[in-house]
């Protein structure tokens, strides 16, 4: 048992860049940013003395042989749930209610499942109470995960539908005004003005804190948490190396910190977030761990976003059929030239190639696919679903992998190519070339397809005319279970043509293809991200995933 132990302290444990924080006074708002730049340079620093050799991404290069059998560290459900909740508030169609802020939500089942997510919108329904009101049949035992404390409308609601946890991030509450500086040469009416927003704010943290301590609802701060780990594992499991797409991460990250991070005069200030969330144990140490592991998230999300080879820019995938006749690109998806497309046009009202916002729609929802493919235990293939509808309402989330509650070895985890090292090397006093192995057990009959979760686990039984967001090409196990449910528009975070062409393994992809492909009634609408321009010039590449039009 010592012997086992030691063997896998030798060969597993790696260093593991950490930010080293020191006890020091408290910063005031106006250090706050010099303070955050220097934990980052900090952490810049210690993961340049890394030995490269000792890299994660380096180690995987080296050996490939039986990489099936490795178990990746990934980012825990409530971790994931709370990520969707915040990329939630960020939504195309979220609105702030008057005097509140904007809230993302996740409503989780008593069985640990994610159920559904919602927002803040333009008709002023908060987000939590728009989930209330749409599952209040399912409410009772749930986990509600939110971008921000609830205010004291939402916090009711909670209560009398027996939502068992309240999750939220330690963010300004939603109800929360910023507090403005009392100047002095300001007159009476300023003064008043701004006592009364004080005021305000204690007030309606008083009334949650009241409803909640009444009831049985636990009421959680959720400081969100990715280890360094997982971020190394994200990108093992991606066959990359992190050099591959450093560029493109750091990029994206940038956007994610300006979009999603703390204020300064919020984080920045122990003394505000202890009175108004209120927090009573958060001090200057408790402030440097919030943030590193804050940076880990918008790291991983960044990571999540970029390591996929593919755009967030969209196509018609049955553009890759029609050019077959000798026609340009720009002919086959003309609506003129080609009249099986003005029908997808004028069949479908969701186009992502022509409506900008309904591109900005299409990468909000590839961009969750593409974080719940992080979340498989699937060892080499990563592939994540969602169900919207027509009113852009999720209706279900779904990744690969082994059936609920699986352990490590209970099923078989290799692939097709695996079989390659089926042989054993010449035997020693031999003369044969080799001798075949046993082939190595598939994990095919026992995986359980994105498609396939997100279809047993929607939250509306009817989802006629949905949209399904995917990223990978849907296989014949799972294209008529999609077909049977009445989705006719797919968004594909793939080359859906390339896909069925040169797949050899044993998932095969003819069924899908095949319906959009000989489609002659504009009925079936299939889109799928653009590959990266090879050599980008100084105007054109990737576009940006927050700003389309840069």
């Amino acid at each position: 048992m010592i012997y086992s132990s030691l063997l896998y302290f030798v060969y597993n444990v790696r260093p593991i860049n950490c930010l080293l924080t020191l006890s020091q006074p408290p910063l005031p708002t106006a250090g706050f940013a010099l303070h955050y730049i220097i934990l980052n340079l900090n952490n810049m620093a210690s993961s340049a003395k890394r030995p490269r050799t000792q890299s994660p991404e380096d180690e995987n290069k080296g050996n490939q042989k039986g990489l099936y059998a490795k178990s990746y560290s990934r980012v825990s459900k409530h971790n994931l749930y709370m990520i969707i909740a915040l990329w939630m508030e960020d939504f195309v169609d979220a609105k702030a209610p008057k005097d509140h802020r904007k809230v993302g939500a996740v409503l989780v089942l008593p069985n640990d499942v994610i159920f559904a997510a919602d927002c803040s919108r333009l008709d002023g329904v908060h987000a939590v109470a728009r989930l209330l009101m749409k599952h209040c049949d399912k409410a009772k035992g749930c986990k509600m995960f939110m971008s921000r404390k609830p205010c004291p409308i939402c916090a009711k609601l909670l209560v009398q539908s027996k939502v068992e946890r309240v999750l939220f991030l330690p963010r300004e509450p939603e109800y929360y005004r910023s507090p403005k500086v009392i100047k002095p040469d300001a007159d009476e009416k300023a003064r008043e003005e701004i006592n009364n927003i004080n005021d305000d704010n204690n007030t309606q943290m008083k009334q949650v804190d009241n409803m909640f301590t009444a009831s049985v609802i636990a009421q959680t701060r959720f400081v969100l948490q990715v280890e360094k780990q997982v971020l190394a594992d994200s990108v093992v499991k991606s066959g990359k190396t992190l050099a591959e797409i450093e560029k493109q991460i750091k990029k994206d990250k940038g956007k994610l910190m300006k979009t999603y991070d703390f204020k300064p005069e919020w984080i920045g200030s122990i003394e505000i977030i202890k009175k108004n969330l209120p927090w009573p144990a958060f001090d200057e140490d408790v402030q440097a761990e919030v943030l590193k592991y804050f940076d880990n998230v918008m790291e991983w999300m960044a990571r999540a976003i970029a390591l996929p080879s593919r755009e967030l820019n969209f196509e018609p995938a049955i553009k890759k059929t029609e050019t077959t006749d000798g026609r340009d690109d720009d002919d086959a998806i003309d609506p003129v030239k080609n009249p099986t497309h003005a029908k997808q046009a004028n069949h479908n009202t969701f186009d992502p190639v022509k409506n900008h916002t309904h591109a900005e729609q299409a990468r909000h929802f590839m961009s969750i696919a593409r974080f719940l493919a992080q979340r498989t235990d699937d060892p080499t293939t990563g592939v994540g679903a969602v169900i919207v509808s027509r009113e852009m309402e999720i209706l279900s989330f779904g990744w690969n992998g082994f059936p609920l509650k699986a352990l490590y070895g209970e099923f078989p985890r290799a692939s097709s190519k695996d079989d390659k090292s089926s042989k054993t090397e010449k035997p020693v006093g031999s003369d044969k070339s080799g001798e075949k192995k046993e082939p190595v057990k598939k994990k095919y009959p026992y995986v359980i397809h994105a498609e396939q979760n997100a279809l047993l686990f929607r939250n509306n039984k009817n989802i006629k005319d949905a949209i399904l967001f995917v990223t990978r090409t849907p296989c014949d196990e799972c294209a008529p279970l999609i077909f049977m449910q009445g989705i006719e528009t797919f968004v594909v975070d793939d080359d859906v043509f390339a896909r069925d062409a040169t797949q050899k393994g044993a998932l095969k992809y003819e069924e899908f293809t095949r319906k959009i492909k000989t489609d002659k009634s504009g009925k079936f609408v299939c889109f799928q991200t653009r590959e990266p321009e090879a050599d980008p010039g100084p105007s054109k590449g990737r576009k940006d995933l927050f700003n389309p039009d840069i």
